[in-house]
């Protein structure tokens, strides 16, 4: 166990040099070490949401990043609705008057899809999001994709 956890330890600080290094580099997060990689070093589920989902916030706040689709996927992927003063599902689902939205037709998706797995968004406003995404002319065709994915494999 001793050696497990100065694995995971290490593991956690080579996590947020990816993510400062990053940051450096790009102006911008990389998430998904910041996020799912501190989460799949815990030992349960419910541990992996938590020090994912605080780990997460504290890189967007170190960073002070700018909400966007890419940013509300993940808050949502750990159901975390706090951010930058206010609700990212508030945010998201205002997504039709963000400039240039279909852009992140994909992110809008799956983020709505996490919302719904975690309970908090209904089948029946997924739905309709996801419908409106499938016929929206300005999606492109790996965010089409998805959405058929989604609505048709995993339909609610």
């Amino acid at each position: 166990m001793k050696s497990w956890n100065r694995q995971r330890a290490a593991w956690t600080v080579r996590f947020q040099q990816m993510n400062n290094r990053w940051v450096a580099m790009n102006g911008n997060t990389y998430l998904y070490p910041v996020s799912f990689g501190i989460a799949e070093l815990q030992y349960d589920r419910s541990s992996g949401l938590a020090a994912g989902a605080a780990n997460m916030v504290q890189a967007l706040d170190d960073a002070q990043q700018v909400m966007d689709f890419g940013i509300a996927n993940y808050l949502a992927s750990f159901a975390v609705d706090s951010y930058g003063g206010g609700s990212s599902l508030a945010w998201l689902r205002d997504y039709a008057k963000r400039p240039g939205w279909t852009l992140g037709a994909h992110s809008i998706a799956s983020a709505f899809g996490w919302w719904n797995a975690n309970g908090i968004v209904g089948d029946d406003e997924l739905l309709k999001v996801l419908q409106r995404l499938d016929h929206e002319p300005g999606v492109d065709v790996g965010a089409e994709l998805y959405v058929d994915m989604v609505l048709y494999l995993d339909a609610p």
